[in-house]
């Protein structure tokens, strides 16, 4: 009877002779409610055990059984005095609600942090109402964990002003009533409307359900919420909203399962232009952090059901910074979520653009080539020069193409050689040549020269003052050098073996 939490009439049973979680259930009209109410008992009563404590929002089902097993007395009080303890709320019959029952952490000579997270823990809010106040005493303890103080030292007096502060206005979530019904009678179809956002403190998810009656108008309804802290390693907002995203897809997947509407239309909504980007592309493109949290919201909710909302228009926003006590009950933002949630609204896709932020979070593909190009073959195959330098040259254009740098203006992704080939590629590409001869014909003396030994006198090469060039080819030196007139080529041309394929 899960999928039956929230409809129009409920009942809160335990028994009296042993111990047995409170059970709560609901029924969309008396008639049905009535025939659960006989099947559970007379289900129990063939086990030997009897069902006491009934409570009930419907003053018909209590008194169809006798008064000894009532837990709500009939008449009903239509106020928030008469109020039942049902899985760790209280709810009120009357009136239909839930409600908060706050220990006031008592004041304390010494506050330490044993005693906050005390305190914290006695706010027991497991549907996630009250997040935006639970969340300000999280961001407390995980800071508390940061200053590295013993459990029973005394806080610095910051901390204690602040904690004072707060602890102090905890008594104002008693003022708070949630209707318990979300799916009100006559309701046609049903919607669960999902925000996610982050801050550098925290990152929180909210749903909300939206039940369309029919007449057409829709009634908006908080459901439930989660919130995390920020991993103590700063990460980047972008990340942290990501994560936000992937709490929602999570949440939601959970609520469709509880209240059994996984037909359900879904949709979603995030301020951050960052994420959209990364959830409407593959999650291979990303790197792992982002990737494997893509592919998680996408197993669950579908990029089109993503949409953009303004910052100050998101509820998720209150449970990622936190709201004082004070302000919470009246927050129509929170418990309403935007006001165009109840109105016939229309959602539109953002055009998202691949900025700095996207870009850093690109997978980089490395892909190892390993090019060998043999000269000699290359010379043997050709029976002109110029054949052989050009065909060299678009060889290295294609792997300076595959290999080549991304550039800075993110317009085009790479810096392509295009185009005719230009000199530079050409001579270059002879030189690849040239260099290949010479390494084969003047091993030893390329060595010696490199090494700046003298070269033997034996060395075909020991005359002409050989030198390297800043090319890396070796060129005949001597005085020749101190002519002014003369270009360089001229007074220091390229040594090269009299018979050898390049220039036989």
């Amino acid at each position: 009877m899960d999928e039956e939490k929230d409809l129009p009439y409920a009942a809160e049973v335990t028994t009296k002779d042993f111990y047995m979680d409170d059970v709560m259930s609901g029924a969309r009209d008396v008639e049905q409610g009535l025939v659960v109410q006989a099947q559970l008992i007379e289900m129990m009563r063939r086990g030997g055990m009897t069902l006491r404590k009934w409570s009930s929002n419907s003053q018909i089902l209590l008194e169809s059984i006798p008064e000894s097993m009532r837990e709500t007395q009939v008449p009903m009080r239509m106020d928030h005095e008469d109020v039942i303890k049902t899985l760790g709320l209280f709810w009120s019959p009357g009136t239909d609600d839930f409600m908060f029952k706050v220990q006031v952490p008592t004041s304390s000579s010494t506050l330490t942090k044993r005693i906050i997270l005390s305190e914290t823990a006695k706010i027991f809010d497991p549907v996630g109402w009250v997040a935006p106040i639970i969340i300000r005493a999280k961001i407390l303890i995980q800071d508390l964990w940061k200053l590295a103080v013993g459990w029973d030292d005394p806080l610095p007096q910051e901390v204690q002003n602040y904690w004072k502060e707060f602890s102090g206005n905890l008594s104002l979530i008693e003022s708070i009533s949630i209707p318990r019904c979300i799916i009100p009678q006559g309701t046609v179809t049903k919607e669960l409307l999902g925000f996610c956002d982050a801050s550098e403190k925290a990152f929180a998810a909210v749903v909300y359900m939206k039940a369309f009656q029919e007449d057409g108008t829709g009634h908006v309804s908080l459901v439930t919420s989660k919130t995390r802290v920020a991993p103590v390693k700063t990460i980047s907002l972008p990340r942290l909203e990501l994560c936000g995203a992937l709490l929602l897809s999570d949440l939601i997947t959970e609520t469709r399962a509880s209240l059994g509407i996984e037909d359900s239309t879904v949709r979603c909504w995030t301020d951050s232009s960052v994420v959209l980007s990364w959830l409407r592309s593959s999650p291979n493109r990303w790197k792992v952090f982002v990737a494997n949290r893509v592919t998680q919201i996408q197993d669950s909710v579908s990029a089109d059901q993503w949409f953009h909302v303004n910052g100050v228009e998101n509820p998720a926003d209150c449970a990622s910074r936190g709201i004082d006590p004070s302000e919470l009950k009246n927050h129509p933002l929170w418990w309403k979520g935007p006001s165009w949630l109840e109105e016939d609204f229309k959602t539109f896709h953002i055009e998202t653009k691949e900025d700095d932020v996207v870009i850093t979070e690109e997978r980089k593909v490395v892909v190892p080539v390993n090019v060998v190009i043999n000269s000699d073959s290359l010379i043997t195959k050709f029976s002109f020069l110029s054949r052989l330098v050009r065909t060299t040259a678009w060889i290295y254009r294609f792997i300076h193409n595959c290999g080549s740098k991304r550039s800075n203006n993110l317009s085009s992704r790479f810096e392509f050689c295009s185009g005719p080939l230009k000199v530079q590629e050409l001579k270059s590409a002879l030189n690849v040549h040239v260099k290949t001869v010479q390494n084969e014909s003047f091993h030893d003396d390329l060595q010696n020269i490199k090494e700046g030994k003298d070269l033997p006198i034996k060395s075909q090469l020991a005359q002409l003052k050989p030198f390297i060039d800043e090319e890396g080819l070796i060129r005949v030196g001597g005085r020749i050098r101190h002519a002014p007139l003369l270009s360089f080529g001229v007074k220091h041309p390229i040594l090269l073996p009299g018979r050898n394929n390049l220039t036989f």
